[in-house]
């Protein structure tokens, strides 16, 4: 007969699986909105970025890792005035917390490919690219503590507006100089560790044009950060061997009544 004694201890055991077995992850998801507006130069500018955070929790720390899809969300019609100017070309913003040690690039990829832009108003043509963004540690804007850069350095690397399918465009003060440019959205992964298991990303601010603070919008934040629990399968896995052990035991023993 099964007591209730060995019954509990089953019980505890399959709990004791889910205990010890991998770290539950947990996600968070915050959008940044920069509405059209016009930039110094009376273009109009928009953009938007998605940061998704995700942690585990590592030898009482947590181990975090950010993507980060920073988009230009101006769409242009057929046979719009473009210039440099109108192109997205840095992000600044802030966490929350302070991470222990550095936040480091992990990698970056342009899920669209390129777009150059002929000297004259013309089809554009399209083909890959992949980013090479800066992550500046100094010279940043008052009140923001991290970058990212398309435009330091040698190349100039701008994520450029989309354009209507198969339309042109006129350039407008060699928007041709600085070709290729990324098309629509670039995508960043960076990595750091934080002792704090709720860490949002609290300040963002777009910039646009060719010169570092050319024209700089302010991001308003969208619904978030939106709690995405990620179970990890292997504690499910465990809990479940454990509960197949315990009915093999009790299965072994035959159909029984519990001990009064």
């Amino acid at each position: 007969m099964m007591s209730r004694f060995r019954l509990a201890m089953f019980a505890a055991g399959a709990l004791l699986a889910l205990a010890v077995g991998p770290e539950v992850a947990s996600a968070d998801t915050i959008t940044y909105t920069l509405a059209t507006t016009n930039n110094a130069n009376g273009n109009p500018v928009a953009a938007q970025a998605v940061f998704t955070l995700t942690n585990v929790l590592n030898a009482g720390n947590f181990d975090y890792t950010m993507t980060i899809d920073l988009k230009d969300t101006l769409v242009l019609a057929n046979g719009a005035s473009l210039a440099p100017n109108q192109f997205l070309s840095q992000l600044d913003f802030n966490l929350s917390v302070s991470p222990i040690g550095s936040v480091t690039v992990n990698s970056q990829s342009a899920p669209n490919g390129s777009i150059n832009y002929p000297a004259s108003g013309s089809t554009p043509t399209f083909g890959s690219i992949t980013p090479t963004w800066t992550f500046p540690t100094s010279g940043l804007p008052s009140g923001f503590t991290y970058q990212l850069n398309g435009i330091l350095g040698g190349t100039k690397q701008m994520i450029a507006p989309q354009v209507a399918p198969n339309g042109s465009v006129f350039m407008n003060g060699g928007v041709d100089n600085f070709n290729p440019y990324i098309y629509k959205d670039a995508l960043f992964t960076l990595k750091f560790t934080a002792a704090s298991s709720s860490v949002t990303v609290n300040k963002v601010a777009f910039n646009f044009g060719t010169t570092q603070g050319e024209f700089e919008g302010s991001g308003t934040s969208g619904p978030g950060p939106v709690g995405i629990p990620e179970i990890d399968p292997g504690s499910s896995v465990s809990a479940l061997a454990c509960l197949a052990l315990g009915l093999m035991m009790f299965r072994s023993r035959g159909a029984v009544k519990l001990a009064a």
